[in-house]
């Protein structure tokens, strides 16, 4: 039952996520490194999980995080980002909603990243528009 509810829970949050988190991302490769280590990081839920509390959407996110098991130094380390930095950059990809604690991210951020990598390999724009991955698609590929 609680399982179903974190999904339930999670799909919430994903279903309303916003383009404009693209902006924390874009301009700090602090977020780009954890973003990517955290899309191939090892996340489960707790085996025994809490039950949520109120209905308001800080404590759902909050309750999300709390059954989310994940080692924060092993994110760090395959991050590269020092640790004096790393915690407030996790933090804020957390309280902006750009991570998920089922270890996908949010999409328009995915698509930004997965842009911006066919830029540098130097795949020119027509190409890189028909290797777009479709919303629907990168949500349902963490679900």
């Amino acid at each position: 039952m609680t399982t179903r509810r974190f999904r339930e829970v999670l799909a919430r949050f994903t279903d309303e996520e916003q383009p404009e988190a693209v902006l924390l991302v874009a301009g700090d490769k602090d977020y780009v490194s954890i973003l990517a280590a955290w899309l191939r990081c090892d996340i489960r839920t707790k085996r025994r999980m809490t039950h949520p509390g109120d209905a308001t959407e800080t404590a759902n996110w909050q309750w999300l995080w709390e059954n989310t098991c994940f080692s924060r130094e092993a994110l760090r380390e395959a991050s590269g980002v020092p640790a004096k930095r790393f915690e407030a950059k996790l933090n804020a990809l957390i309280a902006n909603h750009i991570i998920y604690p089922d270890g996908s991210a949010n999409s328009f951020v995915r698509r930004y990243l997965r842009e911006r990598v066919l830029r540098l390999l130097g795949v020119d724009a027509p190409a890189r528009r028909s290797l777009r991955i479709p919303a629907a698609a990168v949500s349902d590929s963490h679900s």
